[in-house]
């Protein structure tokens, strides 16, 4: 499901379609996080995907900067 999730993210990254990609970048990283853990491959995958995605925007400058933004974003995000 998250690796579907990320390929549609591209697809909209690629167009430019960066409002739309975000939410979705954080839903296939949160589902890689739950089911695969944070050293899993794919999980690393959709960070980085995410990660380029911020800075061709110039919303993160360095790693410690996207970190804290993907903390905030899924607390923002989370399910009751």
């Amino acid at each position: 499901m998250a690796s579907s999730i990320n390929n549609l993210t591209a697809l909209y990254y690629s167009q430019g379609r960066y409002k739309e990609a975000k939410p979705l970048y954080l839903g296939a990283v949160r589902i890689a996080l739950h089911s695969l853990g944070i050293e899993h491959p794919n999980t690393q995958t959709f960070l980085k995907n995410f990660y380029e995605m911020l800075q061709a925007q110039g919303r993160c400058a360095s790693v410690e900067e996207f970190q804290q933004y993907v903390e905030e974003q899924l607390r923002r995000t989370e399910v009751s």
